[in-house]
C-alpha cells in the first residue's frame, strides 16, 4: 500500500506524517484552507526531502505559477 497525506501546513504536520510511514505528503497550491505558498512549500518540504515524495496539489495552474511551484 501507498500512502499520501495531503494539505501538510505546519512543520509537526510534516514530521508527523513522516514519522508514521507515509510515502508522500502533498501541499495545496489551489484555493483551499490548506492553501500554502510555494515559499512557505519549499520550507515545509526541506526536512522531508529525500525521506518522502514531496507532491503538489493545483487546479488548473497558470504556467507561471506552475514554473514557480516547480521552482
Amino acid at each position: 500500500m501507498w500512502i499520501k497525506v495531503c494539505g501538510m501546513t505546519t512543520p509537526e504536520a510534516v514530521e508527523a506524517a513522516v514519522a508514521a510511514g507515509a510515502d508522500a505528503i502533498g501541499f495545496v497550491f489551489a484555493k483551499s484552507v490548506r492553501q500554502v505558498e510555494p515559499a512557505a512549500a519549499r520550507d515545509l518540504a526541506a526536512p522531508a526531502r529525500g525521506r518522502v515524495t514531496c507532491v503538489a496539489v493545483t487546479l488548473h495552474p497558470e504556467p507561471r505559477a506552475l514554473e514557480e511551484i516547480l521552482a
